[in-house]
């Protein structure tokens, strides 16, 4: 699992083997492992949304969209999970 995968606030919580099976069937995810919450890239570009919105104002007022500020927010957080990566 990548990085930018990974829980950005992970979470423990203990099942047993048959509550995990019946969880990830349920889901059709067998192979998978239980994740909880936002990934890292989505928390980072989350904020980076929020801050660009909130420095720029709406997108009425500065005549860009919500499509580019969320574009230049995913950016940001790759951006940002790739120097974290070095």
């Amino acid at each position: 699992m990548e990085n930018a995968d990974m829980p950005a606030m992970p979470q423990s919580f203990a099942m047993t083997n048959e509550e995990c099976g019946n969880a990830m069937s349920h889901l059709g995810k067998e192979d998978a492992a239980i994740s909880s919450g936002l990934t890292k890239r989505e928390m980072f570009a989350m904020h980076a949304m929020s801050a660009w919105i909130q420095h720029h104002g709406s997108a009425n007022n500065y005549g860009f969209s919500v499509s580019e500020a969320a574009i230049a927010a995913v950016g940001a957080a790759d951006s940002l999970l790739l120097e974290l990566g070095k």
